[in-house]
Formats: structure tokens, C-alpha cells, sequence
């Protein structure tokens, strides 16, 4: 277990750095178990987690990546459009800070952060790692007590082989979700739910921490934007109103290219500098709609052809899925 100065030191650079989801994971490696035992067991179905890791939840199936055996779970190989995750973290953190539960467009500020850092020391022992690939499909863990009321289910992806929390880096995660229900709307897990049908967990790439995967097309905290390849922008909505769009934004990259705001994406630098011109107010709520028709899970037999979204998040595509990034100000 990494030494407690080693360790402080790390989650300050990693909260600097990779925001509260990083800084979650990592802190799980200074910890040892704490004194609330779990009071079950809890799962996840880790198969549409894979779907999801193979660009925006797609048809990849999970089971056909290099390095996976036949039968083994694992997620889908690089691609311009998919940085691959190689371990999972999967587990529940009580959430006592806060009334409502956290979703895919928190705001996580510096106070939100701080109260994750103070929540993930005390969950640590409802934590868990997975390797891919993997031969199971139901990942296991521990719930917390009966006392733990306002509680989540998470899964953090990230992009190294580990066995050890304290093998973590503070730039190793890179996708995340929280549970929510059919319609996305996140809630709390209660005492009767331990032990009942599998939890769904959507993962979306964490495209505000410092070393972002690819795919990535997100307003940060600042209202800064942030690009990667290899995806292409078909809607940006603010707070519900129209497609401020008029032409599907495509980012590519020769792989060498890590921030298409930057460098060369095959002549669409200039039109996502427009994207990055947006200045959101607080309390603007801005979605960024992509597609990625460059990851593993198209091919030209099942194609994706991205066109300009209407509404957002509507499927304004043909053969392509959609995955939204939302910053709430």
C-alpha cells in the first residue's frame, strides 16, 4: 500500500490534474478497510458496460477484442475514435454530502471534489478492481451498511493493467458513470435494492481530466473546450434551445494530433475553434452531441454516416449512435 505522505501528494496533483473521479480511485489505494463492514452484495452487468466502451454504446458485443479468449469479456481494441480501458473499477461510494444524487451533467466544482475526495476515503471498502478481459459478466462488491442512506453505484474505467488500488495513476481514468435508471436520471441506491437485479451503469468518457481518451468533445469548468480525436460533432445545444450548428464538425487526427483545437484534424481546426468560441453564463447547461465513426465498431459492412442532429441527443444519424457530453455552469 502506497505510504501516506506518497499518497497525500498524489491526490493533490491528481485533484489539480484529473478531477474527483481520478482522484477517487486513487485515493482508494491510501486506504486500508474501514470499520463499516458491507451489509450484502451488490452487482454490475459489466456487458453494456463493454458495448459502451466501444465508442457511444453501439453494437459491439465485447467479446471479440485482441487479447480476449472465446467467451471473455473485453473491451474493444484502439481505434482513432477509442482509447481502450484495461481495468475497471467498480463499487459503491456514499454520497453524504449532498441531497440529490450525482448524474452525468453535475457540476463537479472544487466543493463537489473536495466532498468526493472525503466521501471515496470512506467507501473504499465497497470498491473493487476488474481486469480485461475478463470471463465474468456480474461483477461483485460489498454494499454499505443499512445506515449509509444516500448512496451510488460507479464504475471508473481506466486505461492501465492494474491488480492494486495503489497502482493507480493519477492519469489512469478515463471513462465514468454513476447508476441511473431507463431514462438516465440518476438516483440513490437503497437498503432494498441489495441483492436485486443487476445494476446498468452508462460509462462516458471523462473528457475534463488532464490526459482526456479519445473521442472527447466537452466545455470544461472554464469554459474552455476540449477536442480529441477522432469524433465528429453533430449538435451543440444550449439549455434545450435549437442546433447552434450548421454543419457536421468532423475531427481527425493522424494519431499524432492530441487536441484537434490546436493542431492539424484534416482542415476542421478552424471550425472547431467556432465550437470553442461559445461563452457559457452561469447557469447554461451546454450539450455537445458526437458520433465516432472511426472506432472498431463500425466497419464498412455496417458503416456510420453522421449528419446534423435536429433536437439533442435525437439520433440525427445514419448507422451511427450518439454520445452527449454535458457541462452544467
Amino acid at each position: 500500500m502506497m505510504p501516506l505522505k506518497a499518497c497525500r501528494a498524489a491526490m493533490r496533483g491528481t485533484l489539480a490534474a484529473a478531477g474527483a473521479l481520478a482522484a477517487l480511485v486513487l485515493i482508494a489505494g491510501c486506504q486500508g478497510r474501514g470499520p463499516n463492514e458491507g451489509s450484502g452484495k451488490l452487482q454490475v452487468n459489466l456487458v453494456p458496460i463493454l458495448q459502451q466502451l466501444g465508442g457511444a454504446g453501439g453494437g459491439h458485443s465485447g467479446q471479440s477484442a485482441t487479447g480476449a479468449r472465446t467467451g471473455e469479456l473485453a473491451t474493444p481494441p484502439a481505434s482513432d475514435a477509442v482509447t481502450p480501458v484495461l481495468t475497471l473499477v467498480v463499487g459503491a461510494i456514499v454520497i453524504d454530502f449532498r441531497d440529490t444524487p450525482i448524474g452525468s451533467d453535475t457540476a463537479i466544482t472544487d466543493t463537489v471534489r473536495n466532498q468526493l475526495k472525503k466521501a471515496a476515503t470512506n467507501s473504499v471498502q465497497f470498491l473493487s478492481l476488474v481486469q480485461l478481459p475478463t470471463g465474468i459478466s456480474l461483477a461483485d462488491f460489498d454494499a454499505p451498511p443499512p445506515g449509509a442512506t444516500h448512496w451510488q453505484v460507479t464504475v471508473v474505467g481506466l486505461r492501465d493493467s492494474v491488480t492494486s488500488f495503489d497502482a493507480i495513476g493519477d492519469k489512469s481514468a478515463i471513462y465514468y458513470g454513476f447508476n441511473s435508471d431507463a431514462n438516465g436520471k440518476p438516483f440513490f441506491v437503497s437498503q432494498a435494492m441489495v441483492g436485486s437485479t443487476p445494476f446498468n451503469v452508462h460509462l462516458g468518457r471523462a473528457c475534463m481530466v488532464s490526459q482526456p481518451p479519445n473521442g472527447c468533445a466537452q466545455f470544461q469548468p472554464d469554459g474552455s473546450f476540449v477536442a480529441t480525436p477522432a469524433m465528429e460533432i453533430v449538435g451543440l445545444y444550449v439549455n434545450g434551445g435549437a442546433n447552434l450548428l450548421n454543419q457536421t464538425i468532423v475531427a481527425r487526427a493522424d494519431g499524432s494530433t492530441t487536441d484537434c483545437t490546436a493542431g492539424p484534424c484534416d482542415g476542421t481546426a478552424a471550425a472547431l475553434a467556432m465550437v470553442a468560441t461559445l461563452t457559457p453564463a452561469p447557469g447554461d447547461k451546454v450539450l455537445v452531441d458526437t458520433t465516432h465513426q472511426l472506432s472498431a465498431e463500425y466497419s464498412a459492412e455496417s458503416p456510420c454516416t453522421p449528419v446534423l442532429g435536429t433536437t439533442q441527443g435525437d439520433g440525427g444519424t445514419t448507422g451511427c449512435s450518439i454520445e452527449t457530453y454535458t457541462t452544467q455552469y
